[in-house]
């Protein structure tokens, strides 16, 4: 014989615990912006405004809403608008770990790629060779080459780095004429090639505009509002 059906009762949750789920569970939503009304309206003024401090603050005041990566979108395109390395490696740094910062961070690396020094030289009457250039933005150090003048283009020959805006360096006087150089580098990266000296026994004179040091004009472009500074008939 089989007993009656045994029926087990539920267990229910007390209301009160009920209660405090739902608050706690609106509480985590409001905090993080999600469903919170005053982060959507903070949102519209902030993207009504289009400011860079209004969305800055937004980012600051809600950083778990879902606007806030629209917000960074906004920031981004505006940095990379000014097409500079400083506005670059300021979003980068304050935004660092997004992906947004990580664009911007490749779009610093192509900027510096394509920056380029300005190189003066001369022989002294010691023989010695002195080249000297401008402080590049964001450069962590320098790399002066030189070659032979018959070797075409910009041929990588001997080379030597250094931390400064120039150097002195003493070739065998029975290798001149020797042609020079200089490229920034940042993070193993270099520049574009800066303007070519030519040194020779008599002097030197400039490569890119086949005239002597002291005529004529470097020809460098700009890049960027502020980040490279173009330096004409400064030899």
């Amino acid at each position: 014989m089989t007993g009656p059906p045994c029926f087990f009762p539920q267990k229910k949750e007390p209301a009160s615990i009920l209660v405090a789920i739902l608050f706690l569970s609106l509480l985590w939503g409001g905090c993080n912006g999600r469903g919170n009304p005053m982060a959507e309206a903070a949102w519209e003024r902030a993207f009504q405004a289009d400011n860079r401090d209004v969305y800055e603050k937004f980012i600051e005041d809600y950083p778990g809403s879902p606007h806030v990566s629209q917000a960074l979108d906004q920031l981004l395109a505006q940095a990379l608008r000014q097409n500079t390395l400083e506005a670059c490696d300021a979003f980068s740094r304050k935004h660092s770990g997004t992906p947004q910062a990580d664009e911007a961070s490749k779009k610093l690396d192509e900027l510096f790629g394509a920056s380029v020094p300005s190189l003066r030289g001369e022989l002294e009457s010691s023989g010695a060779v002195s080249l000297s250039w401008g402080s590049m933005p964001f450069a962590e150090s320098y790399r002066v080459y030189w070659t032979r003048p018959s070797e075409s283009g910009r041929s990588r020959g001997d080379s030597t780095e250094t931390n400064n805006t120039g150097m002195v360096l003493h070739p065998d006087p029975s290798l001149l004429p020797l042609r020079y150089f200089v490229v920034a580098l940042r993070a193993g990266k270099e520049s574009q090639a800066s303007n070519s000296k030519v040194i020779e026994p008599s002097g030197s004179y400039d490569e890119d505009c086949g005239c002597p040091a002291g005529q004529g004009q470097s020809h460098m472009p700009a890049v960027g509002v502020g980040a490279v500074r173009q330096m004409v008939g400064e030899e």
